[in-house]
């Protein structure tokens, strides 16, 4: 999923997708505004007409508004006013990104930046966005005989602009790795145990280390108790997985011996 920070009109931006906030009340966002004044005042009336609470995680899709480039417009509940706490615009962020994930828009723009989060700040916000996006987009299909013909996915994921920031897109760096790193775990814990082994996690971290240039070190059971970490050894005591890990992870063809029964890799 790639994602950028643009300087755009919500009302000309070319973009499957176009989401802005809405307030209680029907009160609408700035950008909101500028797609009600372009459609000849559509989004009030919609509004109007609408059970639409404006309430952080509620989300309305429209089609086709007149004088709006973008084929959907997508609102995006934000309480009372733009001043959110960081739990409530999470719910909404979850909340919208999910929405797109669900409607299989291949790409979005944003129109958040008028948003204050009251105990954080905007970097912070940029980084929710990122990992957010990363996590909605998230499916397991390792274990599928047929995981079926492949959805269409969001591919592009924009925010727009207030002003200038040259470091905007290393706070979206950072909420990707983020999200990887969360879809990660959460393949490892969807796999089934008898895949997900010891074995296979230090042979995830190494690679990962490969990958991203990091040092790692995976004990052995005698390591592991000269630490005192006997809570954790005494759970491998019925293992049937022999004891060859170190070699496999390596790469190397392992001598399996019958009579092991002991679980001696651990991450």
């Amino acid at each position: 999923m790639d994602f950028s920070i643009k300087r755009v009109q919500p009302e000309t931006v070319r973009t499957a997708c176009v989401v802005v906030p809405v307030y209680r009340n029907r009160k609408l966002s700035d950008a909101a505004q500028a797609l009600d004044q372009a459609s000849d005042g559509q989004l009030s009336r919609i509004l109007r007409k609408s059970d639409f609470d404006s309430a952080p995680g509620s989300t309305l899709m429209l089609f086709e508004i007149p004088g709006v480039t973008s084929a959907r417009v997508l609102l995006m509940g934000a309480g009372r006013n733009a001043k959110l706490d960081a739990k409530d615009f999470r719910k909404a962020a979850q909340s919208t990104l999910r929405k797109l994930v669900g409607s299989g828009i291949t790409d979005a723009t944003l129109f958040i930046s008028e948003l204050q989060i009251t105990d954080r700040s905007s970097h912070w916000m940029t980084t929710q966005v990122a990992t957010l996006a990363i996590e909605a987009a998230y499916r397991f299909d390792a274990m599928k005989s047929d995981p079926g013909s492949p959805a269409r996915e969001l591919q592009r994921v924009t925010l727009a602009a207030a002003g200038k920031s040259s470091q905007q897109g290393n706070f979206l760096d950072r909420g990707r790795a983020i999200g990887e790193g969360v879809n990660l775990a959460r393949d490892l814990g969807n796999l089934p145990p008898n895949v997900c082994t010891p074995t296979y996690l230090a042979k995830q971290a190494v690679e990962l280390g490969k990958r991203n240039r990091l040092r790692v070190n995976v004990l052995e059971e005698k390591d592991m108790a000269k630490l005192g970490m006997g809570s954790l050894l005494s759970v491998s005591q019925g293992s049937r997985q022999p004891e060859t890990h170190l070699q496999e992870y390596r790469g190397e063809s392992p001598k399996i011996s019958r009579s092991s029964c002991r679980q001696r890799r651990h991450l």
